[in-house]
């Protein structure tokens, strides 16, 4: 009995040690939205504010710098969506959105919601090999 519950805390601290290191890689993932940060293409400083609902309102001393400002925001709101449209333009979207382990059937669905299965099809090469959903 005493044996059991040692196995029972090991996994159980195995497995919170497995969902805090998750947790830290997921975290360090999303943007800095707070702090200073330096470039050397900005020529004057440029003050980026957040309001509550994440809109951000940039404040630059001139054009270029309110510019680089502008797509950096950008970069930082849109980094999920530009890598989920590059994967499903490359068609290997269905490696990174496995709904269980060893499952591909849900990329083919997502595709085909939103349209993108049929745009590369007509145009695929006759000796092309086909790949079963």
């Amino acid at each position: 009995m005493r044996t059991l519950k040692l196995i029972g805390a090991a996994v159980l601290v195995l497995v919170l040690a497995t969902l805090g290191s998750v947790y830290g890689l997921l975290r360090a993932s999303l943007p800095q939205l707070d702090g200073r940060i330096e470039h050397a293409k900005i020529g004057a400083p440029v003050r980026i504010a957040r309001d509550a609902r994440g809109v951000p309102t940039i404040e630059a001393a001139d054009r270029l710098d309110l510019a680089f400002a502008s797509g950096f925001v950008h970069a930082q709101d849109r980094f999920f969506q530009m890598d989920l449209s590059r994967r499903l333009a490359r068609g290997n979207a269905r490696y990174s959105m496995r709904i269980r382990a060893g499952s591909t059937r849900g990329s083919p669905a997502l595709a085909r919601a939103l349209g993108s299965t049929g745009c590369c099809a007509s145009r695929r090469h006759p000796g092309a090999r086909r790949t079963a959903y």
